[in-house]
């Protein structure tokens, strides 16, 4: 929208040509006039008309420069000195045209008319009694004979009083009314101009927001008229129905909207006041023959004297939303299924404890041959197997709330560290080495990060044999701190990694599979992450991302 100062730059340029167009036309009349009557004016009168014609086109010219090439302070005062060469041009013509009898006073309505379509009605009533003085003054000069006009020289005698009177009376109450007048007319517009240049800025920033609603809406929408022939659909309807060139613009709905068949369609056509919308649900194919679950409304858009009523189709895609009630259900369904899993093996493990007790009273009271000896053997080992794998499907199936406290990482990695290389003892196996940055405070549950780092270096030592190295190190990433763990093993296939952490995915022969899933929920527990990456030279780097505790160390 314009501001009032570049409004009136605007304006003054028209009253620069305004003006000169009409000089150019008393330049044109006066050689008209000339042209045919040699006696229409006298030559000196006619020389001073050039003179005031071409000074006129050089202030024009002067003006038009000013304006055009820098900037003004105060328009206003600009607007006000073109509007007093007016006056005093207006002025000097009528002097020369017969002063008190000139024809040419009509061009002080016109320097109070162009006063106030520059000024409003403060600079009209001050341009129209600018003209009153001046004029007043002319013919009062004129009449007692102290500047008598060029072209015909008379003597006060001669003028009639009366006559002289009716015509300075009758023009300078002609000067206020039209000033007056006209001031209240550019005042009324002025005011509906501003009106209407602020609806439009309401109606343009109205448009823009809409607009951007439009565009950025998470649902497809389709504006059609009665007959249903689209004129309007935005661009997230072609992504949700993955037809984002071959969508139409135009043409019947149907060509938009492929799975709306004629009852739809004619149930759309028949929206009314009395019932204006409709809701229908749809299982769509895309062109991958991906299923879709798509929720269509219809709403009437009534209409006026100056609109025809129209349809509003927004298209949902409820895909994901019922694929996470699909995937909520199913996980209540197997919530519920593990706490009666965990209950089974719970039951499970006390005739599994009586039948390891018995097994070994009998191995050891009874004479057994070196055969049933390795069979005996056997069976506890695959029991101490079981009660390994019902221990850690408790654990798994009834996760622990960690109690988190205040605690260093590095100080927790180093002393896990030494905890596992204890317990090893002298067995062969890789080099287990350690780089700790500076303190890294984080909120966690010490038994458990314990038996996180336990879990994954036990992993890394297993899959590198008894040669090698395992580096465990913590680093600072911004407001995280990272644990990781490095082997040089031969690394984890990608389509093994995908599944890694999931329950019961083991490449072990002898793994239950549920030892990361453990690891896994912990370190979700205490609000971080967990992943494992290939190195690029030989092995795997897994990483525990866990938030730093921010507050200073005690």
């Amino acid at each position: 929208m314009k501001t009032p100062t570049f409004e009136l730059s605007d304006k003054l340029y028209w009253h620069l040509l305004s003006r000169v167009l009409f000089v150019t036309i008393l330049f044109s009349t006066t050689i008209i006039l000339r042209i045919y009557d040699q006696n229409a004016f006298l030559s000196s009168t006619l020389m001073f008309i050039y003179v005031l014609i071409s000074s006129s086109y050089v202030a024009s010219f002067i003006f038009w420069v000013i304006l055009r090439f820098s900037t003004l302070r105060n328009p206003m005062v600009f607007a006000a000195l073109q509007l007093a060469w007016d006056v005093l041009f207006t002025t000097c013509v009528i002097y020369l045209t017969g002063g008190v009898d000139s024809i040419f006073t009509f061009m002080y309505l016109l320097n109070i008319l162009s006063a106030n379509i520059l000024l409003l009605r403060g600079g009209g009533v001050a341009t129209a009694y600018a003209c009153c003085l001046l004029y007043g003054g002319l013919s009062l000069l004129q009449y007692h004979g102290v500047l008598p006009p060029l072209d015909r020289p008379v003597r006060p005698e001669t003028l009639d009083a009366i006559d002289v009177a009716i015509k300075v009376i009758t023009n300078l109450s002609l000067f206020l009314i039209i000033a007056y007048v006209a001031g209240y007319i550019t005042e009324a517009l002025h005011r509906t101009s501003i009106e209407l240049r602020a609806r439009q800025s309401d109606l343009e920033q109205l448009n823009r927001i809409n607009s951007t609603i439009v565009r950025n809406l998470g649902d497809g929408l389709v504006l059609t008229n009665a007959n249903l022939s689209t004129l309007f659909r935005n661009s997230r309807l072609g992504r949700i129905l993955d037809h984002i060139d071959d969508l139409p613009e135009r043409g019947p709905l149907e060509g938009a909207l492929p799975f709306l068949g004629p009852q739809h369609l004619e149930v759309l056509r028949g929206l009314q006041s009395s019932k204006p919308s409709v809701r229908w649900e749809f299982i769509h194919l895309d062109r991958h023959k991906k299923r879709r679950h798509l929720v269509v409304f219809g709403q009437h858009l009534p209409g006026d004297e100056h609109h025809e009523e129209q349809r509003l189709v927004l298209v949902r895609d409820n895909t994901e939303y019922c694929e996470m009630e699909e995937r909520l259900r199913t996980s209540d369904k197997l919530a519920a299924l593990g706490q009666l899993a965990a209950g089974i093996a719970h039951e499970i493990r006390n005739p599994l404890a009586s039948i390891s007790g018995s097994i070994q009273l009998l191995s050891r009271d009874l004479t057994l041959a070196p055969e049933d000896q390795r069979l005996m053997n056997i069976v506890l080992r695959e029991i101490g197997r079981l009660d390994s794998l019902i221990s850690d499907f408790l654990i798994f199936a009834r996760p622990q709330n960690p109690r988190p406290e205040r605690k260093d990482l590095s100080e927790l990695a180093a002393s896990t560290v030494e905890l596992f290389l204890g317990r090893r003892g002298e067995v062969p196996g890789p080099t287990i080495t350690t780089d700790f940055c500076t303190p890294l405070p984080v909120m966690i549950d010490e038994r458990l990060l314990h038996q996180v780092l336990l879990n994954l270096l036990r992993n890394a030592v297993e899959a590198m044999g008894e040669e090698g190295t395992v580096l465990v190190s913590t680093r600072q990433r911004g407001t995280l701190a990272d644990l990781m763990v490095e082997d040089e093993g031969p690394g984890i296939p990608a389509d093994v990694v995908k599944r890694i952490f999931d329950p019961f995915f083991t490449t072990k022969q002898r793994g239950t599979g549920l030892g990361l899933s453990i690891v896994y929920q912990i370190i979700e527990g205490h609000g971080g992450k967990i992943h494992v990456e290939n190195k690029e030279s030989r092995g795997t780097r897994f990483h525990v991302v866990l938030p730093l505790d921010t507050e200073p160390m005690q």
